[in-house]
């Protein structure tokens, strides 16, 4: 069983009122952060299902969206990060058939346009795909080949008689088969492009610094290890404009805020979820959650709920690290964590029940935010 605990924040809000408590939801999307669930190079491949303790919920989705941080690949292969000396590689390539376990969890769609996906070139990242949709499922951002349309970073789900583009973003093009959220110009005219031909419209980005000190959203450009790595709060409002309906942000490895913005939600990071790697488990990437949102037939935000997760290492004899455990939270840290961060960084986000339960936005002026 969960607990929640409330955190009572320390300024003033005013609840917006608007058409959208008058709209229905027609269609529920689920979305988690970051996952790999296994990397052959370090012999991390689990022998069990690891999603299996949370897929009661991950199945429940109209749309289930993941963001894929790894390869899938059955050769025996070497990474171009993995230098003969240097110890620890980040760089994560799984066996085909982990594909079969992000399925039997109910995913739909899984964005490939991330800076994981050529850990192992070209030809790897090209059976990353295949295995995701000989299973079924759906593979976006990831262009066929670098002489390919850019609008193959577009992908389709068709969910309760609604059609959604999925537009698949990276900060970066370094390879040729991804688009850059940088590259302002090309990312407008793909919404635009996307808008045209569906019901309604999500945004995958993969953006932002790394790291526990990262869990806010600034108003500036991002850098990681000399990357720019963009801005999200101008990026996330320019595709909107553009039209889409929902941001899902993923990346920094940690939770950050929610925002609404012209009825339309921005997920800034979803954190880790299912990282069954190198990858620590300090507070607070170990935080993950199931976010579900509930959009109208015009795409924008109804309702929602944060379904909290954490990672962990089970404890040994010994008393070394054990098996890696993905559970559901008791202590339910991800809603008191995107609840606070919320009111901290933005001026109109969900109402976050402890419970976890999402609905109409509220709104605090400017000159209340704790972020300068």
């Amino acid at each position: 069983m969960r607990k929640c605990f409330t955190v009572f924040l320390a300024t003033s809000f005013i609840l917006v009122g608007s058409a959208q408590a008058n709209e229905q939801a027609v269609i529920r999307i689920r979305a988690v952060g970051d996952t790999m669930l296994g990397n052959a190079p370090n012999n991390q491949v689990p022998s069990f299902n690891f999603l299996q303790a949370i897929q009661h919920e991950t199945r429940k989705a109209d749309v289930m969206f993941g963001n894929y941080e790894g390869t899938l690949c059955d050769r025996e292969l070497t990474s171009h990060k993995c230098k003969s000396g240097t110890g620890l590689c980040f760089a994560f390539r799984g066996p085909t058939r982990l594909a079969r376990d992000l399925r039997q969890a109910g995913f739909h769609i899984l964005n490939l346009a991330n800076n994981h996906i050529f850990d192992y070139g070209h030809d790897c990242a090209t059976e990353t795909k295949a295995a995701i949709e000989n299973e079924g499922m759906t593979a976006v951002g990831l262009k066929s080949s670098q002489r390919s349309s850019d609008t193959d970073v577009i992908s389709t789900v068709e969910a309760k008689g609604k059609k959604i583009g999925f537009v698949g973003i990276h900060y970066s093009n370094a390879w040729g088969r991804v688009i850059s959220i940088n590259n302002t110009a090309t990312v407008r005219k793909l919404v635009e492009t996307a808008r045209r031909s569906h019901d309604l419209v999500v945004v995958s980005v993969h953006a932002g610094a790394e790291g526990p000190q990262y869990t806010r959203v600034p108003y500036t450009h991002e850098t990681h290890k000399g990357e720019n790595r963009g801005n999200m709060r101008e990026f996330s409002r320019m595709v909107i404009d553009a039209g889409a309906d929902l941001v899902i942000g993923h990346g920094p490895h940690v939770l950050r805020g929610m925002e609404v913005y012209k009825k339309k939600l921005i997920i800034h990071s979803l954190g880790n979820f299912a990282t069954y790697t190198l990858f620590a488990f300090d507070h607070p990437m170990q935080l993950g959650a199931i976010v579900e949102v509930g959009l109208s037939d015009k795409g924008n935000f109804v309702d929602g709920r944060i379904i909290p997760t954490y990672q962990y290492h089970e404890k040994t004899a010994s008393g070394r690290r054990g098996q890696i455990r993905l559970e559901f939270d008791p202590k339910a840290r991800a809603i008191s964590e995107i609840q606070r961060l919320s009111a901290m960084d933005f001026e109109t986000y969900p109402a976050i029940e402890a419970d976890g339960s999402m609905t109409a936005p509220r709104s605090q002026q400017p000159s209340e935010l704790r972020l300068k």
